[in-house]
């Protein structure tokens, strides 16, 4: 059924549909402009202005000079992607048509260096596929309605007689993506929101809102769609498609992912075999030391981590102190250097190991995972040659931003989280081994085992403010299956400033997506199939993790996730208690199941509440809950 009920809520759309105005008589705009300010145009009406035109528009802001979108996200970064400033009108300008073929690989490369990293800025911000956009332009008509649609162009040529329609569009491709994804988030099209399945979402935004009926106009171009969608697809996952899209600001290895991991801003840095290139982050370049003369034992072999999967878990900081104020030292002067030392005063640096191999800089627990970073500078006041300058209680936001600028590029590379689980005050204790080899995210020298150092010292409120200027912490910042219970939980919970305040049906987008992945979204009630259910969100999170793919889902007890925790062997009963508590650990009771999270070394509880909130996170608090453990 379609309803019609004034400009705010134009057409309610039923099984994901959209209304599409086509390119009609002047007389017919006039038409249909009157009555749908008014709310009385006949649903029988609506088929006149339909056509296979997949882009939906606000017809309110196409067909009322004064009127202007509204939406909700970060358009900002849609109009720094690449080729935002560009121009399209009609089909002429100064960009390639976004016309491809399934079957011509040079067309769809072209789509994808033009066109696509707008459509993967604008996916992520609103929480859709960002291939399902690509393939909805292709079957899009940039000349309908003098192009007034959301991709293309600043619409009507002044001398054309719909040229007072042309609000919709802005005067660049940037400006009409970022329209569309207003659109998109004003209320229209909320059943698309969160959905990452290009084919889902093309479904669910096509033209079947006629009625329902699969014979309407345009409906048969769906199934066109999908086929596009998977020839796209394929070449996106091939090594030259790849080549293209890891060069899209945040994209991070998955087709469909949408990784709103605080909005985080990409480094620049690039990589070849563990070694950064040159000046991709400026400043920092390669010094290969891993030679017999240049190290005080022999040259480390490739691969040679000793972590679960070979490859390193976290980043360790350390301060130079010494005689020397400057990198100038390394190698001559210390023949145990780190992967990397930085001046973070000058904005330079080099690096000194491919970080996929372990550095030399902590001894015994080189191979534990540490890729470890010299900090140019002084913790200690009195070591020979301190220099107030280089005091790292002296360094300014400046400083530590250059820092996270290598930070994040590790954290892209490795998936690494920008994230700390210990303290980092003067009496910190130190770790024992396994507690090191476990450890993931970043920790100082002064927390590694059987180490007297103790640099960097208390930095972290400035490396974190850091990476919260930078966009956020990435943890985990991934699609899924990197094993990490609490890091998976923190990146699909919406965050603990926001907790209350996203009901059962709002998942964040990352939530959502990952509910897609998992195929939550079919299990139980219509609560829990969207998110807003306790039992969901733990399930989605031990599933999307690759912690437990086979976790059961929906119910608490009787027989149901209780019974599957108890009886399937992967997990142990612990005592609950918050000074023996894991990050990732279950707690269940008779009618809720939460996860114990840690953020920066503090408890957390990462949840949802059945019809009543999405998953977020919230407060530590006692309870008598059972708890389990993920055995290793």
């Amino acid at each position: 059924m379609v309803k019609v009920a004034g400009l705010k809520g134009i057409v309610a759309i039923v099984g994901g549909a959209l209304l599409a105005l086509t390119a009609i008589a002047s007389t017919n705009l006039a038409y249909a402009a009157n009555n749908l300010r008014a709310g009385t145009l006949e649903p029988e009406k609506l088929n006149e202005f339909a056509q296979n035109n997949i882009l939906y528009y606000d017809p309110t802001a196409c067909l009322d000079n004064g009127s202007s979108l509204t939406g909700t996200g970060n358009f900002a970064k849609i109009l720094s992607a690449k080729n935002a400033n560009k121009s399209f009108f009609n089909g002429v300008g100064n960009v390639p048509s976004a016309r491809w073929s399934d079957e011509d690989a040079a067309s769809m490369k072209q789509l994808l260096e033009t066109y696509g990293d707008l459509a993967y800025q604008t996916g992520d911000t609103i929480g859709v596929s960002w291939v399902g956009i690509l393939v909805q332009m292709r079957y899009e008509d940039p000349n309908s309605v003098c192009g007034r649609n959301n991709f293309w162009g600043n619409g009507c040529d002044p001398g054309h007689a719909y040229a007072g329609g042309a609000t919709i569009q802005g005067d660049n491709l940037g400006e009409g993506f970022t329209q569309y994804a207003q659109s998109v988030t004003n209320g229209y099209h909320d059943q698309v929101l969160g959905v990452g399945d290009a084919k889902e979402y093309l479904e669910k935004i096509g033209p079947t809102w006629v009625g329902g009926n699969p014979s309407g106009p345009g409906y048969g171009s769906i199934e066109a769609m999908k086929k596009s969608v998977d020839a796209l697809e394929a070449y996106i996952d091939s090594a030259e498609g790849q080549e293209i899209v890891k060069e899209f600001g945040g994209y991070h290895g998955s087709l469909n992912s949408i990784c709103n991991c605080g909005d985080i801003a990409k480094s620049g840095g690039k990589w070849e075999e563990g070694w950064l290139v040159d000046d991709s982050i400026p400043g920092i370049k390669k010094q290969d030391v891993n030679t017999a003369q240049d190290l005080s034992e022999p040259a480390n072999s490739v691969g040679s981590y000793t972590t679960e999967d070979g490859k390193p878990n976290k980043i360790l900081l350390h301060t130079t102190e010494g005689t020397t104020n400057g990198y100038e030292a390394y190698p001559t002067d210390n023949k145990r250097p780190a992967h990397f030392i930085v001046d973070l005063k000058k904005k330079e640096g080099y690096q000194n190991f491919s970080i996929d191999q372990p550095a030399l800089a902590i001894k015994d627990y080189d191979t534990a995972g540490p890729i470890q970073i010299e900090i140019v500078g002084f913790a200690d006041q009195s070591s020979n040659g301190y220099a107030p300058e280089y005091d790292i209680k002296n360094f300014t936001d400046e400083d530590w931003d250059y820092l996270v600028t290598l930070l994040r590029a590790i954290s892209e590379q490795t998936n690494i989280p920008l994230t700390t689980q210990v303290g980092w005050g003067s009496h910190t204790p130190r770790m024992n081994a396994q507690e090191f080899i476990d450890y993931e995210g970043i920790l100082g020298h002064m927390h590694v085992p059987a180490n007297d150092h103790n640099d960097p010292g208390d930095i972290w409120q400035d490396v974190e403010s850091a990476i919260e200027r930078s966009g956020g912490y990435n943890a985990a910042c991934s699609t899924g299956d990197n094993g990490d219970i609490n890091a998976t939980a923190i990146e699909l919970a919406w965050p603990a400033n926001e907790y209350g305040k996203h009901g059962w049906s709002d998942p964040s987008p990352a939530y959502a997506q990952a509910l897609v992945d998992t195929g939550v979204n079919h299990l139980g009630d219509a609560c829990s199939m969207a998110g807003g259910s306790c039992d969901a969100f733990v399930t989605t999170v031990m599933r999307y993790s690759g912690a437990d793919p086979d976790f059961y889902c929906c119910g608490i007890t009787g027989g149901t996730t209780l019974s599957y925790i108890v009886n399937s062997g992967k997990y142990s009963e612990v005592s609950n208690g918050l000074g023996n508590l894991q990050p990732g650990d279950i707690r269940i009771g008779p009618n809720h199941i939460e996860l114990y999270v840690e953020i920066n070394g503090e408890p957390y509880i990462a949840a949802a509440s059945h019809c009543e909130r999405s998953g977020d996170i919230g407060m530590y608090y006692d309870n008598d809950f059972r708890v389990f453990r993920l055995k290793k």
